[in-house]
């Protein structure tokens, strides 16, 4: 379930947390496949690649807010990680899309990551 950015706020004021471990088999699981697929990440090239930085603005967000961790991006609310797969999916807080030239060259796909961005936001 997506959280919004206030309903965050208003949790972790009440000192409710947000995040619950699942079985560690299953975490192990999931990070292995998500290591197979996700595409490498150079932070200093995409902090000066115009889509980004609109992508960022978009959700509110300043180049200094967010921070890259093993190929993730950590936006706050949720992590991106770019994929060798053409789908772009925001499922458990992480937001899958292809590279960024290759969403560059798709208005099919910046279609698909702001269909995704925005159900995200509402949510």
């Amino acid at each position: 379930m997506a959280v919004s950015e206030r309903q965050f706020n208003l949790l972790k004021e009440m000192g409710i947390p947000l995040w619950q471990t699942r079985s560690s088999s299953v975490a192990k699981h999931d990070a292995q496949q998500e290591d197979a697929n996700s595409l490498t990440i150079n932070f200093a090239t995409l902090s000066k690649n115009q889509l980004f930085i609109d992508i960022l603005s978009s959700i509110n967000l300043s180049i200094g807010e967010v921070s890259c961790d093993h190929n993730c991006l950590n936006l706050g609310l949720f992590n991106w990680v770019f994929s060798a797969s053409p789908d772009v999916t925001l499922y458990n807080n992480v937001l899958t899309t292809p590279s960024l030239d290759e969403l560059a060259q798709s208005p099919q796909l910046k279609s698909l990551l702001w269909q995704n961005i925005c159900e995200y936001k509402i949510s």
